[in-house]
């Protein structure tokens, strides 16, 4: 059973990530020991864990604040991404359970259909936190989901339909059958291509 802090801890979060509270938002630590009828101990540890994570910034007699996302968080992020990924594209290529890449590809079949690029980002980091397991590198997957999470947050704040689908669906495409084909240059070159496109579209929104 999830203690009061963890509790609190989670729903903040999933309401930061799903955009539900926005940067500059006051947290409000009176409505929240009431709805989850705990005391403000847990909802102070809750926000300690928060702002460690970069979600939420502490400050005396003022209270707790929801964290942006600056220009160079943003960058850090994906430069962090450029990395990592290529090469979780390339360990996904031992994957026994490439079938999943199926599911996958009718799900993007689908949300090309539909134009809309939020449709293609909730495929994406579906496919994304897919080849970051699949390698088997626990390390890795790890420190990918974090930075995933990150990325839910940043598509949730700054991602709209301007943005361009139809280069995006064919990246996705492109490393689905680098790692079904068993390639792993082609899949690694897949997805750096895809990072620094995604990167290059997501600094001109902020």
């Amino acid at each position: 059973m999830l203690s009061a802090t963890d509790r609190l801890y989670r729903a903040l979060k999933r309401d930061m990530v799903a955009g539900v509270l926005r940067p500059g938002d006051l947290i409000p630590v009176r409505q929240l020991s009431k709805r989850f009828r705990a005391s403000r101990t847990p909802v102070r540890e809750a926000l300690i864990r928060l702002a460690q994570e970069g979600f939420v910034a502490i400050h005396p007699r003022r209270g707790a604040f929801v964290t942006g996302v600056s220009h160079r968080e943003l960058h850090e992020i994906f430069e962090v991404r450029e990395v990592l990924e290529p090469l979780a594209a390339r360990l996904a290529c031992q994957s026994s359970e490439k079938k999943t890449l199926d599911a996958f590809e009718s799900e993007l079949r689908a949300a090309g259909q539909t134009g809309k690029y939020r449709d293609l980002v909730a495929v994406g980091m579906k496919i994304h936190a897919w080849v970051c397991g699949a390698g088997g590198n626990a390390t890795l997957a790890a420190i990918m989901a974090t930075l995933h999470v990150h990325m839910t947050r940043i598509f949730a704040l700054f991602v709209n339909d301007q943005f361009v689908a139809k280069e995006s669906y064919a990246q996705y495409q492109a490393i689905i059958d680098a790692i079904r084909d068993n390639d792993p240059g082609a899949a690694e070159a897949a997805m750096r291509r895809h990072i620094v496109f995604a990167k290059e579209q997501m600094l001109k929104g902020v």
